[in-house]
């Protein structure tokens, strides 16, 4: 019989974009009065870690191709000819490494996009309008953050432009159906390599990262709408409102450290335990330790506290190994 992989096959970044590895050691958007969010993303999908997807999608493959090789090997040893079964077995093999070569080269990345510095004073805006995935005052940093789901801190390297240097892009995969979150992730991973001759290389290291965890049993999570039609999306609403529609506890991780204002300045990791997809939304005063609040007003909420006491879990410093990107090379775009 055929081999077959259970997991999905690797986004066509994990071969282009340079990467080598080191050992280890929707927004529901109904309400009329809501601000127009400055960061959003409108899109489907989970936050499963781009390299986890790709490196373990393509150990299915390889897998496959080993599984085969190992009995043609036991084969032509205990026979000691090719006989009919033999090479029925080496025609399985070649067609499990071409099905899986096949399906590496067919995955799905922007058929066009444009790339071009941003004007003075661009506000930053990330998001996906219809197919078609759109950025405003982005630096290739945000767009490392967005693809590979990792703070700032988890990003070493590289020229000082890479952090400073704002791009309006606009990417199109010319395809009828909507790619989910995690397609549009590695089709930018793979823009990144393509037109950034972006080189990564991951390594792990020991950082100081905050984990959330229960603040106490009655957590405040609100679950998320049972409508299959629903997607998953979040928006950062200034000056500090973080929502997150159909997300699990990870898809809020990715969001916070993404999203979240100058306290959470390491990585943020998910140790709740807790499962299924809920509404999140966050109200929290950015700079609230250096805010005085005003006579007969609510004083303002630290992003720690408002965690807490809106949703009953809580940031805990502590250290924990990560995967860092190290960026090896890259260049200015290539033109349009």
């Amino acid at each position: 019989m055929p081999c077959s992989s259970s997991t999905r096959m690797p986004d066509t970044a994990q071969f282009s974009n340079g990467i080598q590895r080191l050992p280890a050691k929707q927004m529901n958007s109904s309400s009329p009065n809501r601000p127009r969010p400055l960061l959003t993303d409108d899109n489907q999908g989970s936050h499963r870690s781009p390299f986890e997807s790709r490196e373990a999608s393509f150990a299915g493959g390889r897998t496959c191709a080993r599984s085969v090789m190992r009995r043609v090997a036991t084969w032509v040893t205990t026979e000691g000819r090719a006989t009919h079964m033999m090479k029925e077995k080496m025609i399985w093999l070649i067609i499990c490494l071409g099905f899986s070569a096949t399906q590496v080269q067919g995955q799905q990345k922007f058929q066009i996009a444009t790339i071009k510095p941003s004007l003075p004073n661009t506000e930053k805006h990330t998001q996906s309008r219809g197919t078609k995935f759109a950025t405003t005052g982005t630096t290739v940093e945000d767009l490392l953050k967005f693809a590979y789901n990792v703070h700032i801190s988890q990003i070493v390297g590289g020229p000082s432009w890479v952090r400073t240097q704002q791009f309006d892009i606009l990417a199109d995969p010319e395809t009828d159906k909507r790619p989910s979150l995690d397609d549009v992730k590695a089709m930018t991973a793979d823009l990144l390599s393509d037109r950034f001759h972006l080189v990564l290389r991951r390594e792990t290291r020991e950082l100081p990262v905050f984990a959330l965890i229960k603040a106490k049993d009655d957590v405040r999570l609100k679950p998320a709408s049972s409508d299959p039609s629903s997607i998953l999306s979040g928006a950062l609403v200034p000056p500090g409102g973080l929502y997150v529609h159909g997300g699990t506890l990870n898809d809020f991780v990715a969001y916070l450290q993404r999203f979240a204002p100058p306290g959470i300045d390491r990585p943020v990791v998910n140790l709740t335990n807790i499962q299924g997809r809920f509404e999140f939304e966050l109200h929290y005063t950015p700079n609230a330790v250096d805010s005085e609040p005003l006579a007969d007003t609510v004083p303002p909420s630290d992003i720690f506290t408002a965690i807490q006491e809106q949703l009953g879990l809580k940031l805990k410093a502590t250290k924990a190994e990560v995967g860092v990107l190290e960026i090896i090379s890259i260049s200015p775009p290539t033109p349009n």
